[in-house]
Order: structure tokens, then C-alpha cells, then sequence
């Protein structure tokens, strides 16, 4: 009898033990939740102000060309640059991301064939 006493206490034991190694774990979730969403929202935020920025320096941009001789060129050039800088950041860090849009561009590889047979995704 006083085997199986032991042994139940044992088991009780242990399970409290394991609950509140549980509950303390549970208790570190929500402050590294809250840093990562903190960061995550810091991220958010610098980048929208980046976009606005950058949105405010292509106006300027705009409004400056227009009053040199040749107003086109210079945006057009930057644009040229942009699209050039875009290219090659993608060849490098993203090889494998022309195969991907060459399967969007064209339907027919990726198995998407409308009633008509010509190919067209729905």
C-alpha cells in the first residue's frame, strides 16, 4: 500500500512540477510578443515614412525639371536608373525570381487552361 502511495505522490509531483515549469514558460511569451510587434511596427513605420519621403523628393524632382531646358530628361534618366538598380538587385539576391514571373506571365505552363483551351487563367 504504501508503495503505491508513494508512487501516486510521486506522479503528483511531477505533474505539478511540469505545470508550473509550463506557467513559467507562459510567462515570457507575452513581453517577446510585444518586443516583436514593437519591432515589427518600427519596420512598418520607417518604411512608410520612406516611401513618403522618396515620394516628396520625385515631386521636387519634378517641379526642378520642369524649369531646365531639357525638363524630360532627367526624370526619365532616374527612371532608367531605377529600373537598371531594381534588375540587378533582383539577379543578385533573387535568382531564382525571373523563373517565377516568366510561370505568371505566361499561364499555360503553370496548368491554368480556361474551358476555351487557349491558356488564360480565371
Amino acid at each position: 500500500m504504501s508503495t503505491e502511495t508513494q508512487t501516486d505522490q510521486d506522479t503528483k509531483q511531477t505533474e505539478v512540477q511540469e505545470f508550473l515549469d509550463a506557467r513559467q514558460q507562459r510567462r515570457w511569451i507575452f513581453p517577446r510578443a510585444a518586443l516583436v510587434g514593437l519591432c515589427a511596427g518600427s519596420v512598418a513605420l520607417l518604411f512608410r515614412v520612406a516611401l513618403s519621403t522618396a515620394d516628396k523628393l520625385r515631386n521636387q524632382l519634378i517641379l526642378w525639371s520642369q524649369d531646365q531646358a531639357a525638363e524630360w530628361i532627367l526624370p526619365v534618366l532616374l527612371s532608367l536608373l531605377g529600373a537598371v538598380l531594381a534588375v540587378y538587385l533582383t539577379r543578385k539576391f533573387a535568382p531564382e525570381a525571373p523563373e517565377a514571373a516568366s510561370r505568371i506571365s505566361n499561364p499555360s505552363s503553370c496548368g491554368c487552361v480556361n474551358s476555351d483551351g487557349d491558356g488564360s487563367c480565371l
